[in-house]
């Protein structure tokens, strides 16, 4: 990131909860283990958006 694009993320007020879930996710990574794809979780992430939109999350 040049000086500019770190002073303009920084300016993010939840610039470090996103650079904990960087760390997070990158210590999360396990090489070598297969995981389902995208399509294994569609029903669950789809529940989780109509939760989220009925409880009010989203607006």
């Amino acid at each position: 990131m040049s000086p500019q694009e770190v002073d303009e993320f920084r300016a993010n007020p939840q610039f470090q909860d996103a650079v904990l879930l960087r760390l997070w996710d990158d210590e999360a990574k396990v090489a070598g283990l297969e995981v389902p794809g995208l399509e294994a979780y569609r029903d669950r992430i789809r529940g989780l958006i109509r939760y989220a939109g009925n409880s009010g999350a989203l607006s």
